[in-house]
């Protein structure tokens, strides 16, 4: 676990800091880097996600995992090095380049991850072999990666094209060459299997990630049908589904929903939810994290990783819009109060704090489900035994639009949500 605290930096953060200044004035020279070689630590681990990256990426993921017995403390500072022969030289920032300034924590068996920008340097990234360098707890620890022939790009920052840019008669053999976890229906077999287990880890871990899925229809097995998960960590986390099922269907687009949640549903495989109370996931509500998940083998102690961090995860509860600009979450402790952040497509967000006191009925908030890209469904709890309150809330509007109370639930019903009498 991390912990953010908002107090000065500690003492041992000050050589490191007018290191930083002193190089953020502008100054291009590289000049020998002050630490030498970096021993691996064997209680503390900081690499990159990859070991080897193209030239054109903008932005490397860094994890730092604490196996060791106490807390670890840092901040947000950052350096990068180049080898040049035998010696580790300074890749000089860009002038007014800084960071914030908060004191990190990370708890024992804790992971966290964060970005190194390429932007914030004054240089042009070469092939050849780098190094990330940040001090933690007092100790320097450095995370080597290389830069060279690599899929893992600007445009391919998990290693796959975007879908838009993979050819019509893109296949399954494509696919498993790509590192496509392939399923085979006329045998019930996997490629690239390996990669469902790495997935899960990362999302438990908080470690932005992405996996695709290809298969096919037995009726069409020369039709490559495409889905991908891509997972955002921090807070609030989100899941991007996306699938492409245009070399089947050519009519369609490929198509996008955001989620909050990896769980499970009915204990037979992993899903993607908005809903904030998973007893009552139904197949309108969630989505299946990939249409083979159910074939998997090594499913059932997975399902019961996912289980234990689902119900770790579900306060407070969540939601992510179809459109994925609009997100909502509320405390189950927060009485009668929600909150809502928009996006815009062109740039920034504003958000606000909702209220839902009518007439003092609801209590606190038990789920949210999103009726379209603007309207949303919310469940409450009352002040009386069995009794729920229900209310579509416009996002846009601020305002509830209609309310109602009820004991038996709700239900979906061609895809519309029904408040039974």
């Amino acid at each position: 676990m991390k912990t953010i605290l908002t107090v000065r930096r500690l003492i041992w953060l000050a050589a490191f800091v007018l290191l930083a200044v002193w190089i953020l004035p502008g100054c291009t020279a590289m000049v020998p880097s002050p630490h030498g070689e970096i021993a691996s630590g064997s209680a503390v681990r900081m690499y990159t996600q990859f070991p080897v990256y193209d030239k054109s990426i903008d932005r490397i993921q860094v994890i730092l995992e604490n196996g060791g017995d106490i807390n670890l403390e840092y901040g947000t500072e950052w350096a990068v090095e180049k080898k040049q022969g035998d010696a580790w030289v300074q890749v000089p920032f860009i002038p007014d380049a800084a960071w914030t300034q908060p004191l990190l924590v990370l708890a024992p068996g804790g992971t966290d991850s964060y970005y190194v920008h390429m932007s914030m340097l004054d240089h042009s990234l070469r092939d050849g072999q780098y190094r990330v360098v940040k001090e933690v707890s007092g100790t320097v620890y450095g995370a080597e990666f290389a830069i060279g022939e690599s899929d893992v790009a600007e445009d391919a920052p998990f290693g796959y094209l975007p879908l838009e840019e993979l050819p019509e008669g893109y296949s399954t053999e494509d696919a498993a060459e790509d590192g496509v976890v392939v399923y085979h229906c006329t045998d019930d077999t996997f490629e690239n299997a390996e990669r469902i287990p790495a997935f899960l880890e990362n999302v438990i871990r908080g470690v932005d990630d992405q996996i695709r899925f290809a298969f096919y229809s037995s009726n069409t097995p020369d039709k490559v049908l495409l889905t991908e998960v891509t997972f955002t960590g921090g807070s609030p986390t989100r899941f991007q589904h996306r699938f492409d099922f245009t070399r089947q269907q050519p009519d369609t687009t490929i198509q996008s929903q955001y989620f909050s949640y990896l769980t499970t549903h009915n204990d037979k495989l992993f899903c993607l939810a908005n809903a904030g109370n998973t007893t009552r996931l139904s197949d309108d509500s969630c989505m299946q994290l990939s249409p083979m998940s159910e074939n998997w083998e090594g499913k059932e102690e997975w399902l019961k990783r996912i289980t234990e961090y689902a119900s770790s995860r579900m306060s407070p509860v969540s939601a992510w819009s179809p459109d994925g600009l609009r997100h909502v979450w509320a405390s189950p402790d927060d009485v009668l109060t929600f909150f809502v952040n928009i996006r815009y497509p062109e740039g920034g967000s504003m958000g606000y704090t909702a209220d839902l006191l009518f007439e003092k009925i609801p209590q606190s908030v038990k789920e949210f489900l999103w009726i379209d890209e603007t309207t949303l469904f919310i469940v409450c709890s009352t002040n009386e035994d069995g009794l729920e309150y229900f209310a579509t809330y416009d996002t846009d509007k601020q305002k509830i639009t209609h309310w109602s109370t009820g004991k038996n639930g709700y239900s979906w019903e061609d895809g519309d949500i029904v408040i039974p009498d």
